[in-house]
């Protein structure tokens, strides 16, 4: 929301009907100006917000296999690296 109410605060200023429309309740005077820069607003978010949202859901996977499956372990094998020994102390904890 905080990236498209600009695009529709912007579409109302390009057409002036869109505004008066608002204000007197009817939605028959909703000009093509305001559509095509709600429109441009609408597909700069999903453009920005998509990726956000599919990142965080896989970085919420990932932490959930993590902890139930021991994948950190895995993940350290499968990197050569030799396994922690049990009970000791991580770098940075």
């Amino acid at each position: 929301m905080i990236i498209a109410i600009p695009f529709t605060i912007i579409g109302f200023v390009v057409d002036g009907e869109a505004l008066s429309g608002l204000l007197s309740g009817s939605a028959d005077s909703v000009g093509w100006p305001f559509l095509i820069v709600t429109g441009i607003g609408g597909v700069i978010t999903s453009a920005v917000t998509y990726p956000i949202s599919a990142g965080v859901t896989v970085l919420l996977y990932v932490d959930q296999r993590i902890r139930r499956e021991a994948l950190d372990l895995e993940l350290i094998r499968a990197a050569n690296r030799p396994d922690p020994a049990p009970g000791a102390e991580t770098v940075g904890g």
